[in-house]
């Protein structure tokens, strides 16, 4: 466990427009070669494997074709559960709040809580806490967790799904301690800007993302692809790494986006939506299929 970062939840936004990260007219760009689709557009979708249904279904609506290629998987040891079971078991004082900025950080402390049985307990002093969430999606996966049923209703999610406007605008009149699961990859935004509103925050890395294997189907498959939805910093670079960047990038959010330019996708061909959340990314997407036309 060590001192660090906290983050968490908002709501699923609204569709807005994508913004483009350039400001001159957009290049064209090829169309999938040597691909068993056809003239169709097709959009490769990277989160792990099995955790792209939403946003498949979101385009399926509007008829745009899809082909999975995971390029992250999630990570737990022993050893980062025993960290987090430990947080919540061995605090001296009970936690404040305790802040998640992913789904899957939320099904990490979900977990934790059944482990240590704080879901069944009737110690008041464990039920006090608080929980906070990024975005709309990580509220969601919040609620899905059984044991964390007494504390539904108590959650906070900011405007806006960033780790930057969650640290401005967590309250402070429930306490300063957090507890902040997260990515042994996250960034420390959200820790940061707690700390600089003087929250005490304990972060325990309680998971961690890795490049996903590709088969010669998965590899066969990026190739086909025209567009490439990019759900994190992560799958970025296992795409930048394995498949071509001269594509169009859909990113589910800014901190994604700045990936893929950094990457060299070039900035007339990423898109991102204004809000993050499900409803702007596959607006982004759409984006970037129409800008290939």
């Amino acid at each position: 466990m060590r001192g660090a970062l906290v983050a968490v939840a908002a709501g699923a936004a609204a569709w807005a427009p994508a913004f483009r990260y350039d400001a001159v007219p957009r290049r064209p760009t090829r169309r999938a070669a040597a691909t068993t689709h056809g003239d169709q557009i097709v959009v490769a979708l990277t989160r792990e494997a099995g955790k792209n249904g939403g946003l498949a279904r979101a385009l399926a609506e509007h008829h745009i074709e899809t082909v999975e290629v995971p390029c992250v998987s999630t990570q737990r040891t022993p050893q980062m559960d025993a960290l987090l079971d430990s947080a919540l078991l061995f605090a001296e004082d009970p936690w404040d709040w305790v802040v998640v900025t992913s789904p899957e950080a939320a099904k990490t402390f979900g977990a934790a809580v059944a482990r240590a049985g704080l879901g069944a307990t009737r110690d008041a002093k464990w039920r006090a806490f608080r929980l906070a969430a990024v975005g709309g999606a990580t509220a969601a996966a919040l609620d899905a967790c059984q044991d964390l049923r007494p504390w539904r209703g108590s959650s906070f999610t900011p405007a806006t799904a960033t780790a930057a406007a969650l640290a401005k605008a967590l309250p402070d009149d429930s306490g300063r301690r957090v507890l902040f699961p997260a990515s042994a990859l996250a960034a420390p935004t959200l820790e940061e800007g707690l700390k600089e509103r003087n929250f005490a925050v304990t972060r325990v890395d309680a998971y961690t993302t890795a490049p996903a294997p590709w088969s010669p189907e998965d590899a066969a498959a990026a190739a086909s692809a025209d567009v490439v939805a990019v759900g994190s910093p992560s799958a970025a670079r296992v795409w930048a790494a394995r498949a071509s960047v001269n594509v169009r990038a859909a990113c589910v959010g800014a901190t994604s986006a700045d990936a893929c330019v950094e990457l060299g996708f070039g900035r007339d061909r990423v898109f991102a939506p204004a809000k993050p959340g499900l409803a702007g990314w596959a607006g982004a997407v759409r984006d970037a299929v129409a800008a290939l036309a």
